[in-house]
């Protein structure tokens, strides 16, 4: 059977054997299998899914597109009379195939830094196991899960796509931080700079994170650049929240200013 690479971090992606599948003509049939793969756990109703995807129409209808979805899912997705199918479909229920030969990176992601966050509340002391793990982890993360891809009115698709980018974006924030962790308390400065980067990409107004690259940069003698972060932050809190920064960063940042290098690590 033909190996499927599902990949939804920062769009929608499918391959099968490493050859990319482009002809999935709506946005429609993305968002289905997505959620079929998904939410592979369970069987699905066919009247559920249609009111997931075309709730504006009347129940025939919409029926019918679902069928048409289907339909185009199959043929893009072929098995072999031997082969366990992708999809799993009934005249009344669908399900993803949990069985089928398939690598989902939504799920990669979770059981990476679900299986080292259990035991690693700060990243300090992580095992050369979790390091990997996190770091494998940090580079799934491309983007929002099904980032660019909207489906107007489709209320409730809408809610679960959101929940799901939200669980992730959590997951996300907390390999950094136990991968940040580690760096600084390793004076790893460069894979410092580059976790606080995707952190502040993540949430602009993280001001921890500021302050760790601050540090950072003055450690590796770039002041210059550590002083703009400054003014950066303070640029964004503004225009975000409209307050400054904390005592703690202005403290850092005088520190700095005046060629005074903090040894201590910013928390």
């Amino acid at each position: 059977m033909p190996h499927l690479d599902v990949t939804l971090f920062g769009g929608f992606q499918v391959a099968l054997d490493g050859k990319p599948l482009t002809p999935f003509r709506t946005d429609k049939n993305r968002a289905l299998l997505a959620y079929l793969a998904l939410e592979s756990d369970r069987r699905h109703r066919r009247e559920a899914l249609a009111a997931l995807l075309w709730p504006a129409k009347p129940k025939s209808a919409a029926r019918n597109s679902l069928r048409q979805a289907l339909f185009h899912l199959r043929h893009l997705l072929p098995e072999g009379p031997d082969d366990a199918p992708y999809l799993l479909i009934t005249n009344k229920q669908v399900q993803f195939n949990p069985t089928s030969d398939h690598w989902i990176d939504v799920f990669e992601f979770n059981s990476l830094v679900s299986a080292c966050r259990a035991h690693n509340r700060e990243g300090s002391h992580l095992g050369a196991v979790c390091l990997e793990r996190l770091q494998r982890a940090v580079g799934l993360y491309q983007g929002e899960m099904l980032e660019g891809l909207t489906l107007p009115r489709c209320v409730e698709f809408t809610e679960w796509q959101i929940f799901t980018q939200q669980a992730c974006h959590c997951q996300a924030l907390t390999a950094l931080s136990l991968l940040t962790d580690y760096f600084e308390a390793n004076r790893r400065y460069g894979e410092l700079l580059a976790c606080t980067r995707q952190k502040i990409r993540l949430e602009p107004w993280r001001e921890s994170a500021y302050r760790r690259q601050m540090w950072a940069l003055a450690m590796t003698g770039r002041r210059e650049e550590a002083l703009l972060q400054y003014e950066l932050l303070c640029r964004v809190l503004q225009a975000e929240i409209g307050i400054p920064p904390t005592a703690r960063t202005t403290r850092l940042y005088d520190a700095i200013r005046d060629g005074a290098l903090p040894r201590q690590r910013p928390v």
